[in-house]
């Protein structure tokens, strides 16, 4: 991150703005008189919680608030000013444009590498799921997206995120494409697979894993089963399913009442 003359441009950039600050705008928006003293303390408290204190150490600071500014808005590529406005409002210090576009380039490398990565060819179990997330699109307008996700347990018990995907809505003929990408980077086989109740997600796992096992949600299961009940209750059918899901619904009941 610090290759080449990030640093130095920033330590640059600082120095010659530094006498010109007379305020500063604070996180909740409030606009205060500009004290460097504070910013020391700052850096002085960073430096004790790492075990080290150097004259550069306001450069990294500054370097790291852009790094995670940007990770917290990696959903989709954010705009220097963004940046700009949240490191303004941390630290009241301003960072130009070219620096940011620097360090969001390396951000960009190491994000493409993650997602490009190869995967072990056997996967015990793989949780499949849609989270809705909120994106600021480049027009400014935020809409909601499914942030497609695939976390696998591999032959140790170990947990791994296996990937991300960003879709517009969730749907199986996307969850396919996620699926092709997971073989493409050499998961072969999984074993089971954990879904949710999404019409066609079971078949577009067969298409891409035809011997894997599609283990459907417990969450998702309950709804159904009542409606099975329902169906069960009718003149003539057999009770017994009925009372199994009964039995079942009530020591999930005292299960939670512990």
């Amino acid at each position: 991150m610090f290759e080449g003359n990030n640093t130095d441009h920033l330590r640059a950039y600082l120095s010659s703005k530094t006498g010109l600050f007379t305020s500063v705008r604070k996180r909740d928006g409030r606009v205060v008189a500009f004290d460097p003293k504070a910013i020391t303390r700052a850096i002085a408290a960073a430096g004790r919680d790492s075990g080290e204190f150097q004259d550069d150490m306001a450069q990294r600071l500054t370097v790291k608030v852009i790094e995670y500014a940007y990770q917290m808005l990696t959903t989709e590529q954010p705009s220097v000013e963004d940046i700009q406005d949240i490191v303004e409002q941390l630290y009241g210090v301003e960072v130009s444009p070219t620096l940011v576009s620097e360090i969001t380039a390396d951000l960009d490398a190491e994000v493409a590498a993650w997602r490009n990565r190869r995967l072990d060819p056997v996967w015990p179990i793989v949780y499949f799921d849609g989270i809705v997330v909120h994106v600021r699109g480049a027009s400014g307008r935020v809409t909601p997206h499914t942030m497609y996700v695939a976390l696998g347990v591999n032959l140790e018990g170990k947990k791994e995120l296996l990937g991300l995907w960003l879709g517009e809505s969730e749907g199986a003929k996307f969850w396919l494409t996620c699926l092709t990408d997971l073989k493409n980077r050499g998961l072969n086989d999984i074993l089971v697979a954990c879904v949710d109740g999404l019409a066609g997600f079971p078949e577009a796992i067969r298409a891409a894993y035809p011997q894997t096992s599609v283990q459907l949600c417990i969450v998702h299961f309950g709804p159904r089963g009542t409606a099975l009940r329902q169906h069960l209750r009718q003149p003539g059918r057999d009770r017994r399913l009925e009372e199994d899901l009964s039995r079942r619904d009530s020591h999930r009941g005292r299960a939670s009442a512990r």
